[in-house]
């Protein structure tokens, strides 16, 4: 037996000066229960730290999800130094 997965993709821009945002799907999704992968577009230079960092997902709910940027070695979140423009796509599980 198969099933059916729903998919919700998009692009954001993450701005200069926050360290997390809010990505609010235009259709709720199912559940919370779905994947998600978060890449950004820029190629560098929107990190005000020589520590390595990431977007981190977090508080998924039915309707979209938030990111927060982090660094690797504290695990700490970190405003942004320039926007960056992520693309996300969602699968339900």
């Amino acid at each position: 037996m198969s099933q059916s997965c729903e998919t919700r993709s998009g692009s954001i821009s993450f701005p200069k000066g926050r360290d997390g945002i809010l990505v609010e799907f235009s259709e709720p999704m199912p559940s919370s229960n779905y994947a998600i992968t978060v890449q950004q577009t820029n190629a560098g230079g929107y990190s005000p730290t020589s520590e390595a960092t990431y977007f981190n997902v977090l508080r998924k709910t039915k309707n979209g999800f938030q990111i927060q940027h982090k660094t690797t070695e504290s695990d700490t979140p970190k405003k942004l130094q320039s926007s960056v423009t992520l693309n996300w796509i969602a699968v339900s599980n």
